[in-house]
């Protein structure tokens, strides 16, 4: 019972982690698609990376993106940010459905089927973890760095070609200034993938290294000896 309780509370917390990254995941990829579609409602443009080329509108004075002669982004380099968050979104799922089966089978006897299931999927899950971890990692970086080249450019080109008399920029609301409204949120959620992954294989690697999937403690063999004085094994159970 003590160790079917103990994989209970493992597969909890799995769980609990994969949620958090699902959440996240679906936050991530709403934030990166409406960024996107922002730059052009009928053709979407990669702005990481991006160097924006901006002018002043003379009727409503306001600063405006020139979209037709902006340099926009490597467009593989968005594919790959998408479907990172995608991936990250379906294995979430398919994990979470997993450990709570695990979850679920670990409350019987520790003989049944849950054992072998939980010892079948934790080191290969550990490892599709940590690949995932990866990846989401290198996308965040990705993902920071090129958002910055952006605002980057964006600031210093508007500072150029849009300063009034009083020093300051008034963005369009319809373009430029959407783009720093969701710039915090995409990459808010975009860490917090990362954290949740990285804290998935941890978690992972903490349960094969504590065997949390072995029957260690129920039963052991002691040698005895019989009137004879041959020696033989016998199999007890450990007392609790």
């Amino acid at each position: 019972m003590r160790e079917s309780n103990n994989m209970s509370g493992w597969c909890a917390l799995h769980v609990i982690v994969y949620v958090t990254a699902i959440a996240v995941s679906v936050g991530a990829l709403f934030s990166y698609r409406s960024m996107i579609t922002t730059v052009n409602s009928d053709i979407e443009k990669c702005i990481l990376y991006a160097k924006p080329k901006v002018h002043i509108n003379q009727k409503t004075s306001v600063c405006e993106i020139d979209f037709a002669t902006s340099e926009w982004g490597d467009d593989s380099l968005c594919n790959f940010v998408f479907f990172t968050i995608l991936a990250s979104l379906v294995y979430g799922l398919i994990a979470v459905w997993f450990f709570t089966l695990c979850a679920s089978s670990s409350r019987g006897t520790l003989h049944d089927a849950g054992v072998g299931q939980a010892r079948s999927i934790v080191c290969p899950a550990s490892v599709l973890s940590g690949i995932m971890g990866l990846l989401i990692l290198i996308m965040g970086w990705e993902v920071t760095a090129g958002l910055n080249t952006f605002f980057r450019e964006l600031e210093y080109k508007g500072q150029q070609n849009c300063t009034t008399k009083t020093g300051s920029i008034t963005w369009d609301p319809d373009s430029a200034a959407n783009f720093f409204r969701k710039r915090y949120s995409l990459e808010a959620t975009v860490w917090i993938m990362v954290v949740s992954w990285l804290l998935a294989t941890l978690l992972l690697c903490g349960r094969c290294c504590a065997g949390a999937d072995f029957d260690r403690d129920s039963e052991y063999c002691v040698v005895k000896e019989d009137d004879s004085g041959s020696t033989f094994l016998e199999s007890s159970e450990r007392p609790t």
